[in-house]
């Protein structure tokens, strides 16, 4: 069953990457075999996720996994607002949020002000409060 899940997802993953799979250089190549990657230890670890749910080590990865997930929608929400997708962008490697108008230059995570980032990541300006 899980093969069954594995390929058919693959299949819509390459569906969706099917532009980029065909430019090597493109970023969008790369995404795909990241998000084939993710996809396989999602599958390949499902079944331990609920086996013993009140374990120590279950928690302390619950309890990890939530604020990371109000940070990943609090990013793409703020990423979104700041480089305003344009639909018209005409490059195929690209998915609807990467066609982006103007480049993202400050901080993206706002709910760590202080954070100092050395990585050379784009990110995205603070907003500043009236």
């Amino acid at each position: 069953m899980k093969f069954v899940v594995f390929v058919i997802t693959s299949v819509l993953l390459a569906y969706i990457s099917r532009e980029p799979l065909r430019n090597p250089r493109s970023h969008g190549f790369y995404r795909f075999f990241a998000w084939e990657a993710i996809l396989a230890l999602l599958i390949l670890n499902i079944d331990d996720w609920f086996l013993n749910p009140f374990a120590p080590h279950q928690i302390i990865s619950w309890v990890l996994l939530t604020p990371s997930l109000y940070l990943l929608i609090d990013a793409m929400t703020r990423l979104k607002r700041a480089v305003k997708p344009d639909p018209e962008r005409q490059d195929a490697a690209l998915l609807g949020l990467e066609k982006t108008t103007q480049l993202v230059t400050g901080k993206l995570l706002v709910a760590f002000p202080n954070l100092k980032d050395n990585s050379g990541a784009i990110l995205v300006q603070r907003e500043k409060k009236q």
